[in-house]
């Protein structure tokens, strides 16, 4: 995934291209799953120069702390991450697009140049281990 693909998955795409730019992004590689009928998961790696800043380390700190602001949401740290964090949402919110009402977890943690972020929706609540062990296995690949 190049720039202007990633950026536009954010809520202000023009302004995350700029920051994005400033942060240095070099590339981003993306996969996603489904799991039955029941869950959905994408996974991001994404790698930054980092010639003038840890772009990676602030980029992933910059997501949690979006993450945390958000009211109810349950965090535990990702073994083996040093400072990664897993995030459940017990409160399912509506998918308008697909008519139905989805649960949600996040997982986002860094090593060298590269951050990662992963996102799980399913049908039903989340386990905080499911999100955790994705996350630590998906570490240890880097």
């Amino acid at each position: 995934m190049d720039l202007a693909d990633y950026a536009d998955h954010f809520g202000n795409p023009s302004a995350k291209f700029s920051s994005l730019a400033t942060d240095q992004f070099r590339r981003a590689a993306v996969t996603g799953w489904k799991d039955g009928t029941s869950s959905i998961v994408d996974i991001r790696l994404v790698q930054y120069r980092q010639e003038d800043s840890m772009a990676a380390a602030d980029a992933t700190h910059n997501m949690e702390d979006d993450v945390e602001s958000a009211r109810g949401t349950e965090s535990s740290s990702i073994p083996g991450t040093g400072d990664g964090m897993a995030y459940v949402h017990p409160r399912p919110v509506v998918d308008y697009g697909a008519g139905r009402t989805l649960y949600s977890a996040e997982a986002y943690a860094w090593r060298g140049d590269v951050a990662m972020e992963i996102r799980v929706f399913s049908n039903g609540p989340i386990a905080e281990k499911e999100i955790r062990d994705l996350a630590r296995r998906q570490m240890e690949r880097l």
